[in-house]
């Protein structure tokens, strides 16, 4: 079971100590179950495995059952993007708290056999724990056919992407 440390308590003159999940639940992740939220310590980075826009993406473990995951890390200095929008923007806490946390509550919602899954968030820096893809991102699985400039027709990319 994931273990995760509250955030200290707000203090009001007038109403006294209220926690920060009855404030703003949703800055808090009150909204995303408790089980999901990790400690820092209790997962590894392994190897980087790439980098974007927001961020790098590593292959990882959780301590607690020895579990593979990927481990997307926000960072404050955005990566190169595929359309140059972000190249040497950067990204102030604010930018990455409201990206990340727009992402783990869509890959919450979302249960689809070909999205990999949330397993779980950890803060400081913010990070998504989500299912290692067993064969790899889909851009890496098509770059030999790119290299031998091999044109696959609708049928097989169908294949390449629900494999």
């Amino acid at each position: 079971m994931a273990t995760w440390c509250s955030l200290q308590p707000v203090e009001y003159v007038e109403h006294g100590s209220i926690p920060v999940s009855e404030v703003a639940p949703d800055l808090a992740f009150a909204d995303l179950p408790s089980s999901i939220l990790y400690r820092k310590g209790n997962i590894s980075k392994l190897e980087v495995l790439g980098s974007g826009g927001f961020g790098s993406v590593y292959k990882g473990l959780i301590e607690e059952g020895q579990v593979t995951v990927a481990i997307k890390e926000f960072s404050s200095i955005a990566g190169k993007m595929e359309e140059d929008t972000l190249i040497g923007h950067e990204l102030n806490a604010w930018d990455i708290y409201i990206n990340g946390s727009r992402e783990a509550r869509m890959m919450h919602q979302l249960q689809h056999k070909n999205i990999l899954s949330l397993v779980g968030l950890a803060f400081q820096p913010l990070r998504l724990i989500l299912e290692l893809a067993p064969l790899g991102d889909l851009k890496n699985s098509l770059k030999p056919f790119r290299q031998e400039k091999i044109k696959l027709n609708c049928r097989t990319l169908k294949q390449l992407i629900y494999q």
